[in-house]
């Protein structure tokens, strides 16, 4: 098929219909994460997935998601943009199906949400009028961690809760802690042995508030990936979801 192709005044297909089944978990996982971080988005069918990437206004965070798709007609590459609120609303109004059915029309300006006997429709907004959503450069992280997510959920949720100080990420000797400064005093939580460590021991700060947005995106039930280093963005990811982060070069409660 061709390539991707602009909205106008309504979507521009090749063929009539364009047909997609989603898995619902994923698909609300997906759209969550999305929403936490930007009012709009892009959503992209690919052969194997609907993908979308993100940049937040302030430029701190830019984060990624894949929703694997199976096609119920021929698949035809095409983007197309949505207000999360309405986007969201019609997945998530569906009484909790294991699968949702997404269906674009040449010519229409919207999306059709629909299982069973339900259907809403989700009006598409002009891409263009959104920022440039490429994924930024990265460089070449001096550290990597692998935990399950359960446990780096855990870890943000045990240090950001008591404060809005930037929360610490630091590796020593094959161990991770995850820390913040509270009343003066260092407040940490450890991924308790379940991590593994490559590279350098290193520590770096990141943005409370962004980072426990980040921690809930993600699946309990996945293992992340921690990219990081000292005056680094860092790098999480799972096997459908990435998050890059501006370091905050403030240390935790150095005023």
């Amino acid at each position: 098929m061709s390539a991707t192709k602009p909205l106008s005044r309504g979507l521009e297909m090749y063929q009539y219909r364009l047909e997609a089944t989603v898995n619902t978990n994923a698909l609300t996982r997906a759209t969550g994460a999305l929403g936490q971080f930007v009012d709009a988005y892009p959503l992209r069918f690919e052969a194997d997935a609907i993908e979308a990437t993100i940049t937040d206004a302030a430029h701190v965070i830019a984060g990624g998601v894949s929703i694997p798709v199976e096609y119920e007609t021929d698949h035809e590459a095409v983007t197309i943009a949505v207000e999360h609120s309405a986007f969201n609303r019609g997945v998530i109004e569906l009484d909790d199906p294991e699968t949702q059915t997404l269906t674009l029309r040449d010519g229409e300006d919207e999306l059709t949400v629909s299982a069973a006997s339900y259907i809403d429709y989700v009006p598409l907004r002009d891409r263009t009028s959104l920022r440039d959503m490429a994924a930024p450069d990265e460089p070449e992280y001096p550290t990597t961690v692998t935990a399950p997510a359960s446990r780096f959920k855990a870890a943000v949720g045990g240090v950001a809760g008591p404060s809005s100080q930037p929360v610490r990420l630091s590796t020593t000797d094959d161990w991770v802690d995850v820390a913040t400064r509270v009343d003066g005093d260092w407040y940490t939580f450890d991924l308790d042995g379940t991590a593994t460590v490559d590279g350098p021991d290193v520590a770096a700060c990141y943005a409370s508030d962004y980072l426990t947005d980040i921690a809930a995106a993600l699946s309990p039930r996945a293992e992340v990936t921690l990219r990081f280093g000292e005056d680094y963005p860092l790098r999480v990811e799972t096997e459908h979801m990435w998050f890059v982060l501006a370091p905050n070069f403030k240390e935790a409660d150095s005023e």
